[in-house]
Order: structure tokens, then C-alpha cells, then sequence
């Protein structure tokens, strides 16, 4: 089972019209960090809607994952949020399936800033996978410590 940490994005191709299969013109602007036309990070869908303007829609039946527009410019995107991932994470467990793989860990909020831990998505299907409890509606904005790195190594010609 994939697991993305991106979501698709497209320019609508008309107003009002928001829900999945709906017309498009093309890829959607490329995120600030990505930079690739159609496709937006986690962490870029999360800051965008967190920063208002962008509407979340979810699907009563949860048979797709949430989607995210913002009617000015027209964007749209696809995506799958902690919730959509632990659903999915269940069915591989439920089904016995031998795991789940995701694309890419980069992707995921590894700087907390969508105020649902670092790396909400990575530690959903963790969770749920293994039984591991974590909760991603926490609200701390608090950014994750600094890696520790080992001290360099000495260099000498001695």
C-alpha cells in the first residue's frame, strides 16, 4: 500500500467547481520549496491551509483523501492528511498485508509546522501499524530539537 507524502496539485479549469474528477488546465504552481509544477509536500499543503484562503474538503466516506483548494487562483490538490494515512495503515494491518511504503519521508512535516508533531504522517502509520500511541492533533508548534552531530573529526599531517 503507498502511502504519499505529497499531494497532487492542478489549476481548476473553472470556478465553483472543486470536487474530485472536476476538469482541470493543467499542473498547479510549484510549492516554495519543491519547486515542481503539480506537486506540493505535505508540509506545503498543511502551511497553505494553515495560513487560510484554502478550503478542506473530506469525503463523508472517506473512499478518497482530503482536498484542498484556494478559489482565487484556482489551485487544487489531493492529498492524504493523518487521518487518510491511519486509515490506510489500518486496512494493511486488517488485511495482513506485509507493510506499507511511503514517498518520500522528505516530504512529511519533519519541522512541526503544521503544529501536529514532527513528522505526523511517518508516526500515523507507525501508530497504527505498531500499536505505537502518538498524537497528531497535539497543536504544539514547538519545532523539534536540533540533530546531534558528532564532534568532526581531527585532521593532522603528524
Amino acid at each position: 500500500m503507498g502511502i504519499p507524502m505529497y499531494g497532487q496539485s492542478f489549476v481548476l479549469k473553472e470556478r465553483g467547481s472543486t470536487h474530485v474528477g472536476t476538469e482541470a488546465n493543467g499542473p498547479g504552481e510549484p510549492g516554495e520549496y519543491t519547486q515542481q509544477p503539480g506537486m506540493l509536500a505535505y508540509y506545503e499543503i498543511c502551511n497553505k491551509v494553515r495560513q487560510g484562503g484554502w478550503t478542506v474538503v473530506r469525503d463523508r466516506t472517506a473512499s478518497w483523501g482530503p482536498i484542498a483548494y484556494e478559489s482565487k487562483s484556482l489551485q487544487w490538490v489531493g492529498y492524504d492528511d493523518p487521518d487518510f494515512v491511519a486509515r490506510k495503515a489500518r486496512f494493511v494491518r486488517q488485511k495482513n498485508y506485509g507493510g506499507a511504503f511511503v514517498w518520500t519521508m522528505d516530504l512529511d512535516d519533519f519541522n512541526n509546522d503544521c503544529c501536529g508533531g514532527a513528522q505526523p504522517l511517518l508516526r500515523t502509520i507507525a501508530s497504527e501499524l505498531l500499536n505505537i500511541p502518538f498524537n497528531t492533533r497535539q497543536q504544539d508548534c514547538t519545532p523539534p530539537p536540533p540533530p546531534v552531530l558528532p564532534p568532526a573529526p581531527s585532521v593532522s599531517t603528524t
